[in-house]
């Protein structure tokens, strides 16, 4: 049987917590790098240049105090300073790679009970990132050296409460449902039995797809100064997926409607004004 043709990995930013006295997050946001499965080791080496290099600047302002990242330590979004950050976006962005992401507002839901029990808002993410990574791989022209049967093998980041063959069932109902659910995905490319899940210290495409996640969830999070940091977010725009020009509603998902109105209006994602086909005269 052949073999698929792309890998997506896909992390996850912010909780799934409608307690917000309590401290849950405003956002969730799941996301994915997808490769080509003949280009994603190659691709990949950026991982130890962006370790090494962060070592080298930490040996030279702090010399005699050792590495600031041990060999082979996964990288981790949250821990590099703000400007290590920056780095590991930098070099993603020029890599071989598609980054996709569903962005929800979990504070503009109207019917926040639907999403609170058995992993419900995970799966529904998950369906809508599944769905656009099909378009996204059906899109995408064949290249000399491609192998595999134009499929991709979704790879999530293992979680505590993430049941590999739930995330499986759940493909299968919305195959099979597909009419009544209004599910988009191409079948083709979304294969049910083509899912896996590791740490991000088995599998490097995971150490991608939580940059791209934590990116993007810093785009929208207020710190405690009320600001966001939308430079992540500028910085991944060569590799965002577009359709016809345009990444709304492709590479960047927003959930519900009303969080799009809001980025039309500008009140969130400002400076992001080339991830949208400019209207003609």
């Amino acid at each position: 049987m052949p073999a698929p043709s792309y890998v997506a990995y896909i992390d996850e930013s912010g909780d799934e917590g409608f307690s917000f006295h309590r401290d849950s997050s405003q956002w969730f946001v799941l996301a994915c790098a997808v490769y080509r499965r003949t280009a994603e080791l190659d691709q990949l080496k950026i991982i130890d240049e962006v370790r090494s290099a962060i070592n080298e600047n930490w040996k030279r302002i702090n010399p005699g105090k050792g590495q600031r990242l041990a060999d082979r330590q996964p990288l981790h979004f949250r821990n590099p300073k703000h400007d290590e950050r920056r780095l590991w976006i930098a070099k993603i962005a020029q890599t071989r790679v598609r980054a996709l992401a569903v962005l929800i507002d979990k504070t503009l839901l109207t019917s926040p009970e639907i999403f609170r029990k058995d992993n419900s808002l995970y799966h529904y993410a998950v369906r809508l990132l599944v769905e656009r990574v099909s378009w996204l791989c059906g899109d995408a022209p064949r290249q000399r050296g491609d192998q595999g049967d134009g499929s991709v093998l979704l790879t999530f980041s293992n979680r505590s409460t993430l049941d590999c063959e739930a995330i499986s069932d759940y493909l299968r109902h919305l195959e099979t449902s597909r009419e009544a659910l209004d599910y988009r995905a191409e079948s083709s490319v979304i294969r049910p039995s083509q899912v896996e899940t590791y740490s991000a210290g088995k599998r490097l495409g995971l150490q991608v797809a939580d940059a791209v996640a934590s990116g993007l969830y810093f785009a929208v999070t207020k710190n405690r100064f009320g600001m966001t940091e939308p430079s992540y977010a500028q910085a991944l725009s060569p590799i965002i997926y577009r359709h016809n020009g345009n990444a709304w509603g492709y590479g960047a998902k927003l959930f519900p409607a009303e969080a799009e109105e809001a980025r039309r209006r500008g009140e969130i994602l400002k400076g992001l004004e080339d991830w949208e086909v400019s209207p003609g005269p």
